[in-house]
């Protein structure tokens, strides 16, 4: 190969690997947003179709460890499994798959926000979308608390 054709080859090179190597934004939220969530979730208040309801004896609990989640009630595990997140849609989305528990095998598409030490969760109602608002009216609304270490 000719030199002068070898310089553009070689510069063309480096630039293929130098924006193959540069970071997407949205992988950079995603990271930014799974540390954000990492902790342990306490649930203070649920909604289910626009009622409060109790929650149960004992508490729940969510602990969240990177893109994986487990669900206590008391002490005992209820379902465990693995999760995405899009924080640059609007609202931000969250979708759930079960790999234990009453809702194993399935996906649930939900949405969230994530304000500080408080984190909220809109559910959809069985066999329906996901929710396009926090106004609980349709499905479940949680809304938890990061638990002290």
């Amino acid at each position: 190969m000719p030199r002068t054709m070898l310089l553009p080859a070689v510069a063309a090179a480096l630039l293929g690997l130098s924006a193959a190597g540069a970071a997407d934004p949205k992988d950079e939220a995603v990271k930014k947003e799974l540390k954000a969530l990492e902790g342990t979730w306490e649930v203070k208040s649920v909604k289910v179709e626009g009622k409060d309801e109790q929650v149960p004896p004992g508490g729940v609990k969510v602990v969240v460890m990177g893109d994986l989640y487990v669900v206590r009630v008391g002490d005992m595990e209820v379902s465990k499994g693995t999760f995405t997140v899009d924080p640059t849609r609007k609202p931000k989305t969250l979708d759930i798959a079960a790999m234990t528990g009453p809702t194993k095998g399935t996906v649930v598409q939900e949405i969230y926000e994530l304000k500080g030490d408080e984190l909220t969760i809109a559910q959809p109602a069985p066999g329906k979308d996901r929710p396009k608002d926090f106004s609980g009216k349709e499905g479940t609304l949680l809304t938890y608390k990061r638990a002290k270490p």
